[in-house]
């Protein structure tokens, strides 16, 4: 799943077992060769089992992040709170809202 890095970046809805890959892409906030590093998550609310975010890893290219979802409650929605720093020195916040549901 590809989407734009801005504020909100995306709404998904996955089921308490299954663990996702989303790709979060950052090329329309970078300038030509400026490239992303150091992403750390903040998850809330925090449940038991909380959402994790897992296998994170920055695309060759260093525009793109790739990371897996898994866990959470079911009927609850999380906030992740993604941020990032650049080779130019910004600082990027982006937010990605997951609902857990059992469908």
């Amino acid at each position: 799943m590809l989407v734009n890095a801005e504020r909100i970046i995306g709404r998904f809805e996955q089921q308490p077992y299954e663990v996702k890959r989303y790709r979060v892409d950052f090329r329309s906030s970078l300038a030509t060769g400026e490239t992303i590093s150091s992403p750390t998550f903040i998850v809330s609310p925090i449940t038991v089992p909380p959402v994790q975010v897992l296998n994170v890893a920055i695309a060759p290219e260093g525009d793109q992040l790739v990371m897996f979802l898994s866990g959470g409650v079911t009927a609850n929605t999380y906030r992740i709170t993604m941020r990032t720093n650049t080779s130019d020195n910004q600082k990027l916040e982006d937010e990605i809202e997951l609902r857990v549901t059992e469908f």
